[in-house]
Formats: structure tokens, C-alpha cells, sequence
């Protein structure tokens, strides 16, 4: 109720009288590091698949029960529900769209983190979620960057920075962010082909999630 009565004048007008508040949560926060156990694993919700740009997950879920009614029919054709057997679920999923959730997870708190004039500033330059970065966020769970559109953003953030309107602070940990959510994608998308290289993969990864906040880590 705070927001609404704070936020509409500045951007919606008067929308008129609340007939009805309904709130709930969503889980929010990076996958396990693994989805499987002997004979277990886990989609959806209690895997925390949702999309971190929305937090919504149905779609995204469904991907990833595909994913795992491919491997279980496998598995239990074969007659072995082991971990291992189960692996390539881990597999698929965090090469593909967990590698993209887990880069997407690490620089979004950095734009939240952003003031209002800022986040007024990407928008009227048109520097986040425009119509294309919607689609695309949707649809790929991704935004496509190739070099002009890179450079043209840049030259809008230091535009920004030269004109006060964004600051050097803020563009510094927006590029860091950037750089480090790079890295963390790389190391999902070589997510280990099976159990006996997980030790070794978690040991690389942890640092980087510890980085991001401990909220991530664990």
C-alpha cells in the first residue's frame, strides 16, 4: 500500500480505489548445485527455477521437467535410478538454461541496487527491458549483445556518468557484475559430465557465487 500511494503520481496517474490486496512469495534464489540423488530429483519451485529477472516460473519449470521425464524414462527402462544414472537431468539443464539463470542471478542485484534517478535514466535511454529486451528475456531467457548494440550502450552509460545522471560507482559495479556473471556462465555451461568431476566443479564455482553475496552461496 506504502508503494502504490508513493509511485503512481510519478508515473500512472490515479488508478483509482484498491478493491483487493493479494500477496504471496516466490522462491528466489540460484539452484542447488546439483538437482539428483539416488532415486530423487527435483524441478520446479523446490529446485528455485524461476526466471530471475521476473520471478515468475511456470514455463521455465516445464523446461525443466522435460528434461527430467526424458532421463527418469531412460533410467527406469535401464532399471537404474542411481545418481549417476540420473546425472544427464544435471547435465542438460545447467549447460542450457541454468547456465543463463545462474549469470542472470548474479547481475540483477547490481540494478537493484541502483537509485531511482538512475533506473529512470536506463530506461529513457531505452538501456533496460525495451520491447526487444522483453522478447528476447522471454523467449531466451537471454538478451543478444552483439557489438554495436554494446558499444552504443556504452556510450549511453558514460554519456550518463559524464552528465551526473548515472554514477561512477554505480557504472563500476554494473561492469563488474557484468564480467563476473560472464564467468559463472562459462563454468555452467562446463557443468561435469558426471559425479566424479562435481568436487572439482563446485570448488571453482563457490567463489564466484560467495562473491555475489552470501545469499547465493551455499
Amino acid at each position: 500500500m506504502r508503494i502504490r500511494r508513493r509511485c503512481p503520481p510519478a508515473y500512472f496517474g490515479d488508478p483509482g480505489r484498491v478493491v483487493k490486496r493479494t500477496q504471496g512469495r516466490t522462491p528466489y534464489r540460484r539452484s542447488p548445485y546439483s538437482l539428483v540423488a539416488n532415486g530423487f530429483l527435483v524441478v520446479g519451485d523446490a529446485a528455485f527455477q524461476t526466471k530471475p529477472f521476473s520471478g515468475e516460473g511456470v514455463t521455465s519449470s516445464f523446461t525443466a521437467c522435460q528434461i527430467a521425464a526424458d532421463v527418469v524414462v531412460e533410467a527406469l527402462c535401464r532399471g537404474d535410478a542411481s545418481r549417476a544414472a540420473l546425472w544427464p537431468y544435471n547435465v542438460r539443464y545447467f549447460r542450457d538454461q541454468g547456465a543463463r539463470f545462474a549469470s542472470m542471478f548474479v547481475q540483477l542485484p547490481a540494478a537493484a541496487e541502483l537509485s531511482r534517478a538512475e533506473v529512470d535514466y536506463l530506461f529513457q535511454q531505452d538501456l533496460i527491458f525495451g520491447s526487444s529486451d522483453f522478447e528476447q528475456m522471454n523467449l531466451h531467457y537471454a538478451t543478444e549483445m552483439d557489438l554495436a548494440k554494446t558499444l552504443a550502450m556504452g556510450a549511453k552509460l558514460f554519456w550518463g556518468v559524464a552528465t551526473r545522471r548515472f554514477s561512477r560507482a554505480s557504472l563500476g559495479r554494473l561492469l563488474e557484475v557484468s564480467g563476473r556473471a560472464g564467468r559463472i556462465r562459462e563454468h555452467y555451461e562446463a557443468f561435469p559430465e558426471s559425479p566424479d568431476g562435481m568436487e572439482d566443479w563446485i570448488a571453482s564455482v563457490k567463489p564466484l557465487w560467495g562473491v555475489a553475496g552470501d545469499a547465493q552461496a551455499g
